[in-house]
């Protein structure tokens, strides 16, 4: 199952290798958010009950304290995700515009083969000019 961008951008150049990041690290990040979500969940509902449940102000405080650090935690971890999915592309297409682009590159040309295509070419061309010598 291929990923996509959520901004639709494609790679080209020296920043080919993005596509392949980009490819694998969404699965993972959601994977991420969904188990660190349902845990945060559970827990946030465990420390509301015990909020609940509370007969002084200082297990009171306590529950207060730890639920709102869980809140603060899982909203984090949301952010940093949509950052990595949808700022650090954002960013570095307003930085390189020529190499990353909203449109697709063209499919045929040697620049946009990818990183590791050219540097089979070249140990290839390298090792058939060593064997001619």
């Amino acid at each position: 199952m291929a990923f996509i961008s959520l901004l639709g951008y494609y790679y080209s150049g020296g920043f080919a290798w993005l596509t392949d990041v980009y490819n694998v690290l969404p699965p993972i990040l959601y994977s991420i958010l969904a188990v660190v979500g349902a845990a945060g969940t559970v827990y946030s509902i465990v420390l509301g009950v015990n909020l609940a449940k509370s007969e002084n102000d200082e297990k009171r405080k306590s529950a207060i304290s730890r639920l709102r650090n869980t809140i603060i935690g899982i909203g984090v971890l949301l952010v940093l995700v949509l950052i990595i999915n949808l700022g650090i592309p954002a960013i570095l297409h307003a930085a390189f515009p020529e190499y990353i682009t909203k449109t697709p590159p063209a499919t045929n040309t040697e620049e946009n083969t990818g990183a590791s295509t050219q540097a089979l070419s070249i140990m290839f061309n390298t090792v058939r000019y060593l064997v001619h010598l």
